[in-house]
């Protein structure tokens, strides 16, 4: 345990009594510098990504350990408080006939929708686009898309 904490990662928080979020996304705000080049931006975000990634392993398997009998002990800890909670249910819709067959109604919808806005992309400058029309004889829709971009970062 003492080598996780004294870890440069850790630093910072090891020697807080109480950990406020304002306080811990103030500190972070203020040690990236002004200025940097292109390439120390991306060296920061690939480094960054690496230790997002040991920090949530290193808490995914320590939280696997602990009981609600542990979170009833504690209940507060250096100004967090701490639950026993319900994260997540799931139930199995692939039993039920009726929802498979929507579930498939709607992604076939969905790939008609989506190759109607390609194909109408390509045609931009024709004000008469019709595209596909569907079995009833209706122009399927033209939906709106919204694309984004940024920095992917892919560890190996």
């Amino acid at each position: 345990m003492n080598e996780l904490i004294k870890s440069p990662v850790f630093n910072e928080l090891a020697e807080t009594q109480i950990i406020k979020k304002a306080e811990i996304i103030a500190n972070a705000k203020s040690v990236i510098p002004e200025e940097m080049s292109a390439k120390e931006m991306l060296d920061l975000v690939v480094r960054i990504t690496g230790g997002e990634l040991y920090l949530k392993t290193i808490k995914d398997e320590v939280r696997k350990r602990i009981t609600q009998d542990d979170v009833k002990l504690t209940g507060n800890l250096l100004g967090a408080d701490i639950t026993y909670a319900t994260t997540k249910t799931d139930y199995d819709y692939e039993s039920d006939i009726i929802y498979n067959s929507l579930k498939s109604q709607l992604k076939a919808r969905e790939e008609l929708l989506k190759t109607q806005r390609k194909l109408y992309d390509k045609h931009l400058e024709a004000e008469d686009f019709i595209g596909i029309v569907d079995e009833n004889g209706e122009q399927v829709p033209i939906v709106n898309k919204e694309t984004t971009s940024g920095v992917k970062i892919t560890l190996k």
